[in-house]
């Protein structure tokens, strides 16, 4: 831009300078007049795509930095994380197609199961067990390709059976289990209540295969 207003000051200079003689030459100048315009408009137009050119490029240099960042700082994120973020992601849809409830025949008093989905895919399981002695809520979360990637178990054990006259004041105490799982292999788990640590240590990948069959036992029926 600095050349094309370098360039056209010239040209002004050089009309006040020579008006007579350029009047009295009027028509033989007249083509290298129209020439002198169109290089300046040229040039200016030359300045001009260069300066979006320049401007575009930086653009998208930025665009594909910011994606290279983000997916860089996923892959520094432990699998653990990784599955958390899945699992709060789903949590937080709104609403969840329900394609149906199945009575389950688990329990002595019945349970059930019921399959979320969203935008077609499987993403969580929900089923609840009933018994005489307590009750079992299950979670269980897929990834996009429907695999189990996380298990929450919360386990209500009652101090004595439902059906006795003084069944108000059955008192109960609560255990959670949560599973982390990828391709098949136990990542982490968490065990919350009066749980016997060394034997939950000990029976941890036993617990996550039962798990990973009831899963894919309730996604077969769930087809």
């Amino acid at each position: 831009m600095i050349y094309s207003n370098n360039y056209f000051g010239y040209i002004l200079k050089f009309f006040r300078k020579n008006k007579y003689w350029l009047i009295k030459n009027i028509t033989n100048m007249s083509n290298v007049f129209l020439l002198s315009f169109v290089l300046l408009l040229s040039s200016c137009q030359g300045n001009k795509t260069t300066k979006i050119d320049s401007n575009s490029s930086t653009v998208v240099d930025s665009v594909s930095d910011f994606k290279k960042q983000k997916v860089q700082q996923y892959k520094e994120k432990s699998i653990e994380e990784q599955i958390d973020e899945r699992v709060k992601y789903i949590d937080s849809i709104k609403p969840m197609a329900n394609k149906g409830t199945i009575e389950l025949e688990e329990s002595t008093e019945g349970g059930e199961a019921t399959f979320y989905y969203y935008e077609n895919r499987l993403i969580k399981i929900e089923t609840h067990h009933f018994g005489e002695m307590g009750k079992k809520d299950s979670y269980y979360y897929a990834d996009e390709k429907w695999k189990l990637i996380f298990y929450r178990e919360i386990l209500e054990q009652y101090s004595q059976p439902i059906y006795l006259s003084d069944a108000e004041n059955i008192k109960s105490e609560i255990f959670q289990t949560q599973l982390f799982i990828r391709d098949n292999q136990l990542i982490n788990y968490k065990f919350l209540g009066d749980y016997d640590t060394a034997m939950a240590e000990e029976e941890a990948e036993a617990i996550m295969q039962q798990t990973i069959d009831k899963y894919n036992y309730y996604l077969e029926i769930s087809q």
